[in-house]
């Protein structure tokens, strides 16, 4: 199992138009496991951190991520199964011992 961290300065996202919907939508988007891979995307079980008035709704209305179904909401976020058909995300998991850093 790999762990992969990727973090960003915000000022570096503005051209993301993706990336910065999702940050609109939630304080931390964190995935803790890939459920399976096809060629359609990555199925990931992902936990969630709204930010206050955000529903996870709103995920409906982006390009690469579609909520499967919710499984859980407690103080901690909420825990989902995503579809991710983001290129980097499919292209990641084909990838072993990948390490990426942005400073």
């Amino acid at each position: 199992m790999r762990k992969v961290h990727l973090r960003w300065k915000l000022s570096s996202l503005s051209g993301a138009k993706e990336l910065n919907k999702i940050i609109e939508i939630c304080d931390r988007l964190e995935v803790l496991g890939h459920l399976s891979v096809n060629d359609g995307g990555v199925v990931q079980l992902v936990e969630i951190e709204l930010k206050e008035g955000k529903s996870i709704d709103q995920f409906s209305n982006l390009e690469f991520f579609e909520i499967i179904e919710q499984l859980e909401e407690n103080e901690d976020g909420i825990l989902v199964t995503m579809l991710c058909t983001h290129p980097l995300a499919r292209s990641a998991i084909e990838l072993h011992s990948t390490t990426l850093w942005n400073r």
